[in-house]
């Protein structure tokens, strides 16, 4: 039989706690969603990747989301991406 305190060992992951804040502080992806102009699918898939456009972070910032449970703030070049030396070699 598992004891109660094997449960309280587990540390949520930055989605789970970011999830647990949103539900804490009344908001929702849909919320979030039209505030940003984005739909509540790309709120979501956002909030699940490990970085996020700068500007994007700044935005859900300015909804007082903790910075260590967002996204890191990175700006990617948009598509593909180059190609390897060897990969040219061949």
């Amino acid at each position: 039989m598992e004891s109660s305190s094997e449960h309280n060992l587990i540390t949520p992951t930055r989605q789970e706690a970011l999830n647990i804040w949103i539900s804490r502080e009344g908001l929702s992806h849909a919320r979030i969603a039209r505030a940003l102009g984005l739909t509540q699918s790309a709120v979501s898939k956002m909030l699940k990747r490990d970085t996020a456009p700068v500007h994007r972070v700044e935005q859900l910032r300015e909804f007082g989301i903790p910075l260590h449970l967002l996204p890191q703030p990175v700006n990617l070049k948009p598509g593909p991406k180059p190609r390897s030396e060897a990969g040219e070699a061949a």
